[in-house]
């Protein structure tokens, strides 16, 4: 991307001049921007415009939701909810210190080249009863790399010690054979409900 002369697009379903309505206005539109701001827009056509950002050209672009949006399955593509003078001061930060990167990444670099640009980010697990490990990282999936890939990366990244697990947001049993995930129960403390269980000598 070349450094833009408006360095935020807002897209709104009621779109006043400048705005843009829907993602592919913005791509007839031919602007360059930095960053985006959705606000307005039903959950579900939210989560289809920041898929479709996160999988375009704009993938490392500071995207934010306005702070009246709704709550949305794949809110987690977003960076943060601002306000536009905010959503536009950050757009602005983040192309200036090169967020771009090189032009031609592959899975792994893209994955980590988004996470550094953006100091302490992390990458939500969010539970999804059709995968087959149970939890799915659609951050690392808009990025450029399936499911199976996504789990594997990701282990090995973690096993290189490039990235570091978080908190536990759950217990998973995976099949020794086939990896599903879908054997599925956990231990919780009856006291605390905590899921972080360890195992002593009786």
């Amino acid at each position: 991307m070349t450094p833009p002369q408006a360095p935020l697009a807002v897209l709104t379903p009621h779109a006043a001049p400048g705005q843009f309505p829907d993602w592919s206005s913005f791509i007839a539109s031919g602007r360059q921007a930095a960053g985006f701001l959705l606000d307005g827009f039903a959950p579900d056509a939210q989560d289809e415009l920041l898929w479709a950002i996160r999988r375009s050209s704009w993938w490392n672009a500071w995207i934010a939701l306005a702070p009246g949006a709704p709550a949305s399955r794949l809110e987690c593509l977003a960076d943060a909810r601002h306000p536009p003078e905010v959503a536009s001061r950050e757009a602005v930060r983040l192309a200036s210190d090169g967020a771009d990167g090189p032009h031609h990444m592959d899975f792994e670099e893209r994955l980590l080249h988004f996470l550094f640009v953006r100091d302490g980010a992390r990458l939500q697990p969010v539970c999804d009863r059709h995968s087959l490990y149970l939890y799915r990282f659609p951050l690392a999936e808009a990025l450029g790399a399936d499911e199976a890939r996504v789990t594997h990366t990701l282990l090995d990244l973690q096993r290189r010690r490039i990235l570091e697990p978080g908190l536990p947001v759950d217990r998973v049993r995976h099949c020794i054979r086939c990896s599903s995930a879908h054997p599925h129960y956990h231990d919780v403390c009856p006291q605390c409900r905590s899921i972080q269980i360890g195992k002593a000598a009786a």
